[in-house]
């Protein structure tokens, strides 16, 4: 009955702890000759771990699917599982030990180990493109700071719970004076440099809760939430003015820049989203006209200007560009065109 079995099958004296008896199939599993195994010690073929000890008759625990390993002939160690039964044969204990080759299910959980963590890392890395797409699309590329489209979302949330809440919120619009000089004369790469210093010192001077974000090349927009009153707001545009003091050191040199802000103010300058970026745009170009490195609150008229002709104001933002740059060097050039330009009043704020 034993031979006929298709797994390995040996017979144990339960008290010498010797092998009586060996079916062909563990004499094949094992790579041992036809009746080797016979007179020798169990724990020198099966449980070598044990260390001579029985885990059935010397410690009294069962055994049953338990995975162990098989000394084969050639010394190398075969994973089986095996279960022993005890059994009484003419008056003397024995131990009926079932063997079976556990080499391929081993393999098979080895194998499936390592398909299962090269799948999670696949899937972490996958997250992590995931979230380098999500993050590029709501964030600039250069300075890390939230982009145009992130800024919007924010700010159209922030202006639903001020107006729940009866909070104000101010949104700061800075432009950078004379960046485009620096940007022709000392190369883009410099200026990306300094982009990213002056995104940092705008970081450390809001809070956590509030957003500071770059929406173009040199402009940057700042949004102050759940203030109560326009001193606050004044305070902050102050700080950020007076950061710019200190100069930003780049390879051993020192590079001075100041910035124009134009301050709105929710609900006084306006209700929703696009109505406060554009006032607060306005008023940084009315901050530029009257001679740059100041602050303009602009006033709640303003609200009404949403008729104006935008071609029109476009046309006058370009040509104070084009007049920042040019005035870098030749100062005398366009200064008619400059007291032409026609705005609407803005409140003036602390000029440092």
């Amino acid at each position: 009955m034993f031979e006929a079995l298709g797994f390995g099958v040996v017979v144990v004296d339960a008290d010498t702890h010797r092998i009586v008896y060996a079916n062909q199939k563990i004499h094949g599993i094992g790579g041992y000759p036809a009746g080797m195994l016979v007179g020798r010690a169990c724990h020198g073929v099966l449980c070598p771990g044990a260390g001579g000890r029985c885990p059935v008759t010397d410690e009294g625990r069962s055994v049953e699917n338990s995975e162990e390993i098989l000394i084969r002939a050639d010394g190398t160690r075969l994973p089986i599982i095996k279960t022993a039964v005890p059994m009484i044969l003419e008056g003397r204990n024995y131990l009926i030990e079932s063997i079976v080759d556990n080499s391929q299910r081993k393999q098979i959980q080895s194998e499936l180990r390592k398909a299962n963590e090269s799948l999670q890392k696949e899937m972490i890395r996958r997250k992590r493109i995931q979230d380098r797409i999500e993050h590029l699309a709501y964030h600039d590329h250069l300075t890390g700071l939230a982009n145009r489209l992130l800024f919007r979302d924010e700010l159209d949330h922030a202006v639903s719970l001020s107006r729940r809440m009866g909070k104000q919120l101010a949104i700061m619009f800075l432009d950078l004076d004379g960046f485009k000089m620096i940007n022709d004369t000392m190369g883009h790469a410099t200026g990306d440099q300094l982009l990213k210093g002056v995104s940092n010192r705008l970081v450390a001077i809001v809070r956590k809760s509030d957003v500071v974000a770059r929406i173009g090349g040199d402009e940057f927009v700042i949004m102050i939430t759940n203030q109560g009153h326009a001193e606050s707001i004044r305070l902050v545009a102050e700080k950020m003015l007076n950061s710019f003091r200190d100069p930003f050191r780049l390879n051993g040199r020192d590079y001075f820049l100041t910035t124009s802000i134009g301050v709105a103010i929710y609900p006084s300058d306006g209700e929703d989203a696009e109505t406060l970026l554009k006032n607060a745009d306005v008023a940084m170009y009315q901050a530029k006209q009257k001679g740059r490195n100041q602050y303009f609150f602009c006033p709640s008229v303003m609200k009404n200007a949403g008729s104006e002709d935008m071609e029109s104001s476009s046309r006058r933002y370009e040509m104070i560009d084009r007049m920042e740059r040019e005035s870098c060097y030749r100062p005398e050039r366009h200064r008619h065109e400059m007291e032409s330009l026609v705005f609407k009043p803005c409140r003036e704020g602390n000029i440092l």
